[in-house]
């Protein structure tokens, strides 16, 4: 398990129209403009939409595809045109939107000629992969990935932390974020070993390391059982 934090992060807001045939103020499902969407659905689930002075969260993002039969006498049947070469009232071709569901509806209608903003937030990353392209697995879009050292704070040990930094740092800068990851460092360890050296404690470990080995030697035995069987 890897923690990762970051700070002073920059994203460019997404601006683009109003789609379909408009927002009618108290839905809470709008429409965005197809050409400058994407059609992924849940790529703008979570972020923040803004129409005029609002601003809304978006609980759910889908892109959806309209399709329904020709409307007139006779025998329906599908069709990706209309069949008289005009859209007639009751006609439904195929339509694919994008869609974007909110917490809360607008107050104020709008139509396509109005534009919505789309602003993003760095909440949670769930991993980063750094290609080398020297490495034999260079691809990220397979099972297996390479590890690359010229991104860990220690390039000698791959379960180091991973260091995130813009390349244009200023060298003063980087001086002090390795000044307070020393210090983080030094005074953590410090308080450890003050702690786990008290008298009372130490005792307590090593009353306990027994046991505590023993656990360890069980799961352990699990696991290879698991890994036997799994083969």
């Amino acid at each position: 398990v890897v923690d990762m934090y970051i700070f002073d992060t920059q994203h460019s807001a997404l601006t683009c129209n109003v789609g379909g045939g408009g927002y009618t103020s108290g839905e809470t499902t709008i429409q965005l403009e197809s050409a400058k969407s994407t059609t992924a659905n849940n790529a703008y689930t979570g972020a923040k939409i803004t129409l005029g002075s609002e601003t809304r969260e978006i609980t759910d993002f889908n892109t959806d595809l309209d399709i329904t039969l020709e409307a007139g006498t006779g025998i329906g049947y599908l069709v990706l045109d209309s069949t008289n070469g005009t859209d007639d009232s009751g006609d439904n071709i195929i339509t694919e939107y994008a869609a974007a569901t909110i917490n809360l509806a607008f107050s104020t209608s709008a139509d396509t000629s109005n534009s919505v903003t789309i602003n993003y937030s760095t909440r949670e990353i769930e991993s980063i992969a750094s290609v080398n392209t020297s490495s034999s697995y260079s691809t990220a879009n397979t099972v297996r990935m390479d590890v690359d050292v010229s991104s860990k704070s220690n390039i000698n040990d791959l379960t180091s932390n991973t260091v995130i930094i813009d390349i244009n740092t200023p060298a003063q800068i980087q001086v002090i974020y390795g000044m307070y990851l020393a210090l983080a460092t030094f005074a953590w360890f410090a308080m450890l070993s003050k702690f786990l050296g008290r008298r009372t404690i130490r005792d307590r470990i090593l009353r306990a390391g027994i046991w505590f080995e023993r656990s360890m030697g069980a799961i352990l035995i699990l696991l290879a059982l698991q890994i036997a069987f799994s083969v």
